[in-house]
């Protein structure tokens, strides 16, 4: 169900509101983005405001834009290249893999990130119906450590900032994504390029180490993709997990004259019409990565992530001296880190 009363704005129009101030809490609680915000100009509107609660609402609507193609202004007016050189772009991309990521040396890093999610359910509300309020808040918090080891992660250190209220008869759902320094690249980039995946130019589009060369991608679903795993079905004991390996879809954004990658959008194709028992209908990912020195050499690591996912909530309704799991609306949570 579309959420009631949301304005939809570009990002031109969102700047303007936020340079004027008016009414700003409620306004920004009740719009949508139908464009990228993206991190610089996200950036630029958090250091004119001051409110907590407002620089949270303000930074889940541009964790829920990642997806969306970029302001116009953001879109460079060039032709696309040549079959010829998307190849050669595309050959270097893959050397980067190849070479520059199997390269990183041991490293760690401190990973803050921070989870907003709906209010919970009301007394007066009926979990047949949609949530009245769909906004997104701050729930909670966490630092940890990274350490990348060989090419893979392990995260260490965790610690919890915030509390999430504990809400009586719902089973609170949880959203961790792995790999992002370095398998969620090669997964993308190697399926991308298989048969039956398809693998085309979209756009160039400024960034901000300069223009980028972005492509769009579609994969069949493989033994070896990503998997969707949803906790839990409102079955038995409560504890069936709900798994898939979705087909996935969406775009990639590569320094042209070297091939690294510095931007990733993950989408999962789920289809509750196609699946009605699909617990999730939403399920992204978006990876952007940047300069960083490390022993005195500069390496191309993550920065910022952002997961978003949307599911089926559950309830325990309590009739005749029994407890029923069930499932109620749809809901959504956004996960974002920085590096």
């Amino acid at each position: 169900n579309p959420r009631p009363g949301i304005e939809k704005v570009t990002v031109a129009q969102l700047e303007e509101l936020v340079l004027s101030q008016t009414d700003l809490p409620r306004k920004l609680a009740n719009l949508e983005l139908t464009e990228r915000l993206s991190t610089p100009r996200l950036d630029a509107l958090l250091s004119k405001i001051h409110g907590e609660r407002e620089r949270q609402v303000l930074t889940a609507v541009a964790d829920l834009s990642f997806a969306l193609a970029p302001p116009p202004d953001e879109i460079v007016n060039r032709a696309p290249p040549p079959m010829e050189e998307q190849r050669v772009i595309l050959l270097r991309t893959f050397d980067y893999l190849h070479n520059a990521i199997p390269k990183l040396p041991d490293f760690y890093a401190l990973r803050n990130t921070v989870r907003f999610e709906e209010p919970p359910e009301r007394d007066n509300e009926i979990w047949k119906m949609p949530h009245q309020d769909q906004t997104l808040h701050f729930a909670t918090g966490e630092h940890a450590t990274v350490l990348y080891r060989n090419g893979h992660e392990v995260v260490e250190k965790k610690q919890k900032l915030g509390k999430r209220p504990v809400v009586r008869g719902v089973r609170a759902r949880g959203l961790e994504t792995r790999g992002t320094f370095g398998p969620i690249l090669a997964y993308v980039l190697t399926a991308a390029a298989s048969s039956p995946s398809t693998l085309t130019w979209k756009r160039w589009e400024r960034g901000k180490y300069g223009d980028l060369a972005v492509f769009s991608y579609r994969v069949a679903s493989t033994n070896s993709g990503p998997e969707l795993t949803y906790c839990c079905l409102p079955e038995g004991d409560g504890t069936t997990p709900y798994q898939n390996r979705a087909d996935t879809y969406g775009e990639f954004a590569v320094n042209p004259d070297t091939g690294a990658i510095m931007r990733i959008v993950i989408n999962a194709d789920l289809n509750e019409e196609r699946d009605p028992d699909v617990p999730l209908i939403r399920s992204q990912v978006m990876v952007e990565y940047g300069p960083v020195e490390l022993g005195g050499k500069t390496y191309i690591c993550p920065q910022r992530s952002v997961e978003i996912s949307r599911g089926r909530s559950e309830r325990e309704l309590y009739e005749w001296g029994m407890v029923f799991s069930l499932y109620s609306y749809f809901e959504t949570i956004d996960r974002k880190s920085v590096v």
